[in-house]
């Protein structure tokens, strides 16, 4: 990827609120703006927003012991509940040289991104752990 948007904050930086609420916040195309490149503020706001969000989930998976873990349960998130379009958006902006006008994505969060640029149905359904409710019963 050389060039691209590699400025990514680190591990710890400031990106978002410490709380994600499951799928809520990212119902109704939360990317914001039309289709194809749309210029100006409004195309930005829809990827903040994304950037964002992403960072936060990321935030909350920071805690899983290993890096690994972590990176699959954000990717496995973001495929499972975020809208293709929604996935899209924050894919163009992650191959794109960096923009200074746009907040930084942290580096799970990206690698999550990366990865699922890569091969999105590699990535499991379900986070490391497994189903929870599997042997249960």
């Amino acid at each position: 990827m050389g060039a691209s948007n590699r400025g990514a904050a680190p591990e710890g930086a400031p990106g978002g609120a410490a709380g994600h609420s499951g799928g809520a916040g990212h119902a109704g195309g939360g990317a914001g703006g039309g289709a194809g490149g749309q210029a100006g503020g409004h195309a930005h706001e829809g990827v903040s927003h994304l950037i964002k969000m992403a960072n936060d989930i990321g935030h909350f998976f920071q805690a899983e012991d290993r890096r690994e873990d972590a990176v699959v349960g954000i990717a496995s998130h973001i495929r499972k509940f975020w809208s293709p379009r929604m996935r899209e958006k924050l894919l163009q902006y992650v191959a794109r040289p960096a923009d200074p006008e746009l907040p930084a994505l942290d580096a799970l969060a990206r690698e999550a991104m990366e990865r699922l640029a890569a091969a999105p149905a590699a990535i499991p359904a379900v986070p490391p752990g497994g189903d929870p409710g599997g042997d249960a019963g």
